[in-house]
């Protein structure tokens, strides 16, 4: 088939073609058919097992866990009982994001998005209405297979090609505006900011914040007072140069860095998914929170893994002229790989059981609970000595945390370990015949091998963790951990008795060691240098809590258990010299759910109704700064109100 286009003057017979006339190249599309594919899933009984997962082995406990249970799926199930009563029927989502090949913005492609939709929406319309006859090799027999297209997945900017709907000005992505706004305003950009002399006459019809209200001037002029949020010229720079210097756990966010000018102080160049780290707490603005609880977990519904794999696409591209051959010559064989490897053994990693990338391998099973603690070492791996003084830090420190020896030992008097847990202990234990002695507990008791293993890094929790040195030259931060803990301690220097109480370690970890007990039982541990309370620790006024680790002295008892720790990571504090913002931070894949029981779907289907404005509850918030300057404007009454004649014009 002929890659150009055909002209008019061009006869069927290709000796006549003048081949001086420049050809224009034709647009072709491969297209891969949805319905052999969505049949093949059931070729193979692995995953035709993971297809009915939804109903037969998911967690139904009113928690928010899979997209079977938001409103949305059960909505579809409702009206369509005949397609939900077959189990194997499909839900499908169609994910689309612009796309250029040559990973060159500045080079225009084509994309007619209208046009390439054309087979696969004659697809979905048989799948939907007749369906197609499908074998299901679980059962070694066939059945009718049907599809619901039930979500569409995509960045704001693509409503323009697959809804017609503009993302321009005033329509532009939601979180986007939000961001865009919440910024300009703190850096007082024009065209960008939201306090000007309109919002504050907005204030003055609402009758609410008078100390905000316009003043008029003599001289025509009008007077705005500074708000609260208002900075000057070294506040806006000192704001970038912390967003400048700031590093984040591993997967927390983007590098926003490199989106930062200091003189003049300005952010630009933030990519979407920027700019919704940024606007994460205005999206209730937008009933996002709404959408959330209609369509299920915003993990299964999210952009990020579909720009990610449109990146994997354009690698693939070697012949710039045909850049749709590459993608689909590699496309098809990866296709072909991952459709075989279906066959092989469960025990061979592959594309379908491949672990997530911080996952921690689940610990050992059938052991003392202390030798199965999760995680998995990552970096290079240094053999090392310990003396014997920090093997029996290390040593004592485990002890302690062994449940299964409480009954041995009890005793500890000013972070000092006093324990008759010892090799000498076993061995009595085993004359007189007291079978609770178990080889992980000789092994425990022998204590570890003065020869360490030690690591750069360690995944454990669901976290990614590494020691202090390897940031210097990283843009990340994955040395900051916490600890809470149970502590023992004196009521008062008068009084013996010990009282209880949670105490919050704060730390950084300088070492990352591994003590061997047997061939089979080891124990990880974090060396860290400590902060828990004292004068390195304190709470300004805005509530934050700030930790110097400058000149710290390291702790008598340095160690934690691998398994124990919890990340947090610091900001700077750019005004007090030495002292750092502590920041909590969730695991990577860990996701907060909401409880849904007795889930009405109409009601919640439904937006909320607006009740007008609510009174102001920050009434004890001074909301003009005494030690600024506010800003003079030109009285734009006039204008304004013309702006917003031919806004509601527009908008009709």
């Amino acid at each position: 088939m002929s890659t150009y286009k055909k002209n008019e003057s061009d006869s069927d017979d290709e000796s006549t073609t003048n081949d001086k006339e420049k050809k224009k190249g034709a647009k072709i599309l491969p297209y891969f058919l949805l319905i052999p594919r969505l049949q093949r899933l059931y070729m193979s009984p692995e995953s035709d097992v993971a297809i009915i997962w939804h109903e037969d082995s998911r967690t139904k406990d009113g928690f928010m866990r899979h997209p079977a249970d938001s409103p949305a799926w059960k909505t579809i199930d409702h009206t369509y009982p005949n397609f939900a009563r077959e189990l194997r029927n499909v839900r499908l989502r169609l994910a689309s994001d612009g796309f250029n090949p040559f990973r060159n913005m500045n080079v225009s492609h084509s994309n007619d998005i209208d046009v390439y939709l054309q087979p696969l929406i004659e697809e979905l319309k048989e799948l939907w209405e007749t369906g197609v006859e499908t074998y299901d090799a679980s059962i070694k027999n066939t059945f009718n297979m049907r599809a619901s297209l039930l979500w569409i997945i995509n960045a704001f900017p693509v409503y323009t090609n697959l809804s017609g709907w503009s993302t321009k000005g005033k329509y532009a992505c939601p979180k986007k505006m939000v961001c865009d706004s919440v910024l300009g305003t703190l850096l007082n950009l024009d065209g960008k900011t939201k306090d000007h002399l309109k919002s504050r006459r907005d204030l003055q019809e609402m009758k609410i914040r008078a100390e905000l209200h316009p003043a008029p001037l003599p001289n025509g002029k009008v007077y705005m007072p500074p708000t609260y949020f208002t900075m000057d010229k070294k506040e806006k720079e000192l704001f970038c140069e912390i967003l400048m210097g700031v590093k984040v756990p591993d997967g927390y966010s983007a590098n926003i860095s490199r989106c930062v000018q200091q003189k003049p102080p300005k952010l630009s160049g933030l990519k979407s998914h920027d700019k919704h780290f940024d606007a994460a707490s205005a999206s209730s603005y937008f009933h996002l929170a709404t959408e959330a609880k209609q369509g299920g977990p915003v993990h299964y519904r999210w952009m990020y893994p579909t720009e990610r794999y449109l990146g994997t696409l354009k690698s693939y591209v070697r012949h710039k002229a045909k850049p749709k051959g590459s993608i689909a010559k590699v496309y098809l064989a990866e296709e072909c790989l991952a459709f075989c490897s279906l066959y092989l053994s469960s025990d061979v990693e592959r594309i379908h059981n491949k672990k997530s990338r911080n996952y921690d391998d689940g610990g050992k099973e059938d052991v003392l609970p202390i030798f199965s603690m999760p995680g998995r070492p990552i970096g290079a791996t240094v053999a090392t000595r310990l003396d014997l003084e920090t093997l029996d830090k290390a040593h004592s420190y485990v002890l302690f945390n062994c449940k299964n020896i409480c009954k041995f030992y009890v005793i500890r008097i000013e972070n000092f370990v006093s324990s008759s847990w010892s090799a000498c202990t076993v061995t009595h234990l085993d004359k007189i015949g007291d079978n609770i002695i178990t080889d992980d507990l000789r092994h425990l008791a022998n204590g570890p091998c003065e020869f360490v293993k030690t690591y750069k890094g360690f995944i454990v929790n669901g976290y990614r963790f590494h020691i202090k040195v390897v940031e210097k030259k990283r843009k990340t931060q994955n040395s900051g951990v916490i600890l809470e803990a149970l502590t023992r301690s004196f009521s008062s220097t008068r009084n013996n008795n010990t009282v209880t109480g949670d105490v919050t370690y704060y730390g950084v970890i300088k070492e990352i060691i591994e003590l061997q007990y047997s061939v089979e039982n080891k124990i990880v541990l974090f060396l860290c240098d400590w902060i828990s309370n004292g004068s390195r620790k304190k709470v300004d006024e805005n509530g934050f809590t700030l930790l110097n680790f400058v000149g710290v002295k390291p702790d008598k008892e340095p160690y934690i258990l691998a398994s124990q720790a919890q990340q947090v990571f610091y900001v700077k504090d750019r005004v007090h010299k030495g002292w750092k913002v502590i920041i909590k931070t969730t695991p990577r894949d860990s996701y907060d759910m909401d409880e849904q029981t007795n889930v009405d779907v109409k009601m919640l289907l439904q937006s909320a109704t607006s009740t007008g404005p609510d009174k102001d509850v920050d009434v004890d918030i001074e909301m003009v700064r005494r030690d600024l300057e506010g800003t003079v404007v030109e009285n734009t009454t006039l204008q304004i109100e013309t702006l917003d004649e031919n806004f509601a014009e527009e908008a009709s």
